[in-house]
């Protein structure tokens, strides 16, 4: 925690305790997924978060809530009309900005609205026009959303991947408890070994979930790095003839190598072994054996998709480190051209592989499962998917065109 006593300090107005209270004790018993430990480098459990309620010091008050707020990384104001009217609460935001921390404060709105003159929620400390701070809204939000947007500022991770992550384990524990619930009620003509096989097919299954976001997340980071403005840059980088002008070459250089530099840790970040296999391969093959247990090679045909894609990414790679080599606008060409022809090798790739997952997945009913549906629904939202005819033959025709392309060019 970077040298902090506490994740949080909590200011609220009295008025608002019971609000206050929920909040702390959700920060303090939130265990963030193992995943997203590893990945953010996270601790265990978020706490402790300071409320003066319940962690409050002997010694004047005043000495006391500063020495509180001097050892907090952030600083959560509970906004309601009662909070305008709190001099202490005034008094830690204040205090929090003289610190230099003015970025780490979170607004969470329980009542009233910001700037509204007969319901204002905000005290006069938060309304610094060069702060401008966005604040969470129970009533917008609920009561979920608004810890989980309250939890992502603490984590300095994205609300979306803590969502998806809550979504997840809420309907895993809805299917357990459904399940024991039948067991109890007296459904004992489910035998053992079948209820073995359903976890075993639960797990598969949310394997099979995980594993489609890792490769529409890295489909749309890869989207968005080498998009229409990318290659426009690298264009107009290189629209003019510089031969036997090393300086001019040395800069057109130095210019392209920062743009490969910041596509490659952007691609690099979501794209490789770790994520889309992050239980190993053979764990992930074993999971897919279980879904389609009579055709071996089913397995084998899945994995070579993503193994193409990593395969892909490391072309595009070879395609930037080349742009950043360039010596003249042909050469510099030549390999934009490449670019573009791996970039849609790899888009068409991600394509096969959810194709292929969605064959067997559709065997199964997905009603008990609607993360797949999700994941599916968020690949094919996809602005660069919507263009794709669901047309497997189809695909693999462009994919032949595409290759054929390729050694078309690197032959010239």
């Amino acid at each position: 925690m970077n040298n902090f006593t506490y994740y949080a300090f909590i200011s609220y107005a009295h008025e608002n305790e019971r609000e206050a209270a929920w909040l702390q004790k959700k920060l303090e018993h939130y265990k963030p997924p193992s995943v997203l430990r590893k990945e953010y480098r996270l601790t265990k459990y978020i706490r402790p978060v300071f409320r003066d309620k319940t962690d409050l010091r002997t010694g004047k008050l005043a000495q006391s809530l500063g020495d509180e707020l001097a050892q907090s990384k952030y600083l959560i104001v509970i906004c309601s009309p009662a909070s305008t009217h709190s001099k202490w609460v005034s008094k830690e935001i204040m205090h929090f900005q003289e610190l230099g921390r003015s970025h780490q404060i979170i607004p969470v709105i329980v009542e009233g609205e910001p700037n509204n003159a007969s319901n204002e929620c905000y005290p006069e400390a938060l309304k610094q026009p060069e702060d401008e701070l966005l604040g969470i809204s129970l009533k917008q939000f609920g009561k979920t959303k608004t810890f989980l947007h309250v939890l992502a500022r603490i984590l300095n991770v994205r609300f979306d991947s803590l969502y998806q992550r809550h979504q997840r384990a809420s309907r895993q524990r809805a299917f357990w408890y459904s399940l024991s619930a039948l067991i109890l009620i007296g459904l004992f003509s489910i035998k053992p070994i079948q209820l073995w096989q359903l976890a075993r097919l639960q797990s598969a299954i949310q394997s099979s979930a995980q594993s489609l976001l890792h490769v529409t997340d890295a489909l749309e980071t890869t989207d968005l790095a080498l998009n229409e403005w990318t290659y426009d840059f690298f264009k107009n980088i290189w629209s003019k003839d510089v031969s036997g002008r090393s300086a001019l070459l040395s800069q057109r250089r130095f210019n392209t190598k920062i743009q490969t530099e910041k596509i490659k840790t952007q691609l690099a970040a979501v794209i490789s072994e770790d994520r889309f296999f992050p239980e190993g391969l053979e764990a992930f093959r074993n999971q897919l054996n279980i879904l389609d247990p009579k055709h071996a090679d089913y397995a084998k045909h899945v994995i070579s998709f993503q193994q193409n894609l990593l395969r892909y990414k490391e072309m595009i790679f070879d395609n930037l480190n080349s742009l950043d080599n360039s010596r003249s606008i042909n050469t510099s060409q030549i390999y934009l051209d490449l670019l573009s022809i791996h970039q849609q090798l790899y888009r068409l790739e991600s394509v096969l592989f959810v194709e292929a997952m969605k064959s067997q997945l559709f065997k199964y009913d997905l009603r008990l499962f609607p993360e797949i549906e999700e994941a599916l629904q968020k690949f094919y939202a996809l602005e660069s998917i919507k263009a794709f005819e669901k047309d497997y033959q189809k695909i693999l025709n462009q994919k032949e065109i595409l290759l054929s392309q390729k050694e078309q060019l690197i032959g010239n």
